[in-house]
């Protein structure tokens, strides 16, 4: 109805794209990071897991950073 009315107001069309964890190939593990702050800087978190070849959890981890950039939240998390 919006492109016979004619309107003049834009439309937004999403795609939704299925994304895939893989496990890695024995005898690896996969190590998945991030980190997070609401504002630059503002409270920022930081967080992972480690998941063995069947894709099983290992071991995870958060830390709450109190006040920080979101680079310094990605970088704190491998860290």
């Amino acid at each position: 109805i919006f492109f016979l009315a004619g309107s003049d107001k834009l439309i937004q069309v999403r795609t939704l794209h299925l994304i895939k964890w893989t496990a890695p190939t024995e005898p690896y593990i996969t190590l998945n990071t991030d980190g997070s702050s609401i504002g630059n800087p503002r409270m920022a978190n930081a967080g992972g897991l480690l998941c063995d070849s069947s894709g099983f959890w290992i071991l995870g981890f958060s830390l709450n950073m109190g006040i920080a950039t979101n680079n310094m939240a990605e970088l704190e998390a491998v860290k």
